[in-house]
């Protein structure tokens, strides 16, 4: 019996392994993600302090982008100025806070991942664009860590650095029948703010990463709203 025991106990340290990459961190699918959404609300939030944006100043709401390159790509000539011209809107919205940017594409760009970190921007493999022959040896290879899903990375970033409200940009739009879109509708739920950015039809050259005016006009909230974030309060010392 002890024998038996010893069989069960390894078979599952062998799937507790399945679900790690090669780091040793475990990549969340879409089978666990059940686990983490329920019912359109997240269960268990990592931190809950009470603070409402509202209750927040310029400076306080960290801004997080989540860029699939995929969909729309950001043209080479455009990548330096691309977190500038971020910034710069959010500046014009009031907000002073700290800027992340997530890139999301396939293998094809890995040999540009210099060129992503040098205009600040944090490149991954999307999960989805891999093979299963190719996952393993991009996890030992690529140097940028564990590929995964964009909408997991939405809610595990989200939920466990930002202590406090934050404002969550997604390029370009998803489908609202997406599991992103659904991520988003919990992260608002939650006292988080949604920018979504829809390209026009047909810009293939990134157009509308042109200017700050022009990257503005393509913006909108979760829901369609072309002003979807309250001005908050400036402690800045220079105008806002």
């Amino acid at each position: 019996m002890a024998g038996k025991t010893e069989d069960i106990s390894d078979a599952k340290e062998v799937e507790d392994r399945k679900s790690e990459g090669i780091s040793g961190k475990k990549i969340f699918r879409n089978e666990d993600f059940s686990v983490v959404v329920e019912g359109g609300q997240l269960r268990d939030p990592y931190y809950d302090t009470g603070v409402k944006k509202e209750d927040l100043d310029c400076g306080e709401r960290p801004t997080l982008v989540f860029w699939n390159l995929i969909k729309c790509p950001i043209p080479p000539d455009t990548l330096p100025s691309v977190k500038p011209t971020i910034r710069s809107v959010l500046h014009g919205m009031g907000l002073h806070g700290s800027l992340r940017i997530y890139g999301y594409g396939d293998k094809s760009l890995l040999d540009r991942k210099d060129v992503f970190w040098e205009a600040e921007i944090s490149y991954g493999v999307e999960r989805e664009q891999l093979p299963d022959a190719d996952l393993e040896d991009v996890l030992k290879n690529g140097g940028i860590g564990d590929p995964s899903e964009i909408y997991l990375d939405v809610l595990m970033i989200t939920e466990q650095t930002c202590d406090l409200p934050a404002i969550l940009m997604v390029i370009p739009k998803p489908d609202k029948n997406s599991e992103l879109h659904r991520v988003l509708e919990c992260l608002h739920s939650r006292d988080h703010d949604v920018l979504l950015v829809d390209p026009p039809v047909g810009d293939s050259g990134g157009q509308f990463l042109e200017s700050a005016e022009s990257l503005v006009g393509v913006i909108e909230g979760l829901h369609g709203e072309r002003d979807p974030i309250t001005k908050p309060y400036c402690v800045c010392t220079y105008s806002c």
